[in-house]
């Protein structure tokens, strides 16, 4: 049995965060979803051949944080809007406690 990698455990966090149940690792992924990926993350793969590179390239990616600036936002919003929903708030917070716990920027 194979424990998760990082990169697994990351993925599946983000995944989860924006609502989706499917997470897959870069080793489940076909090369049109490696690319997409990469693509959203800003990541230039012009140099890539093998699958494998492409693979090497998005575990580099997700394990330094690299993301394009919209894949911060999208993951902002949804885990804004998960807050706020009863049935993704695993802590079924009121608005009011939410509110209470915000930073001071908004935030």
């Amino acid at each position: 049995l194979k424990s998760p990698s990082i990169v697994d455990a990351i993925s599946e966090d983000i995944n989860a965060a924006l609502g989706k149940d499917d997470a897959k690792t870069p080793e489940e992924m076909k090369i049109g979803e490696l690319t997409a990926e990469l693509d959203l993350r800003g990541i230039d793969y012009s140099d890539c051949i093998e699958a494998d590179e492409l693979r090497a390239k998005l575990k580099d990616a997700r394990l330094s944080g690299r993301a394009g600036k919209d894949v911060l936002d999208n993951f902002n919003k949804a885990t804004a809007e998960a807050m706020f929903d009863k049935e993704k708030n695993p802590m079924n917070l009121s608005k009011e406690e939410l509110e209470a716990i915000k930073g001071e920027d908004g935030a």
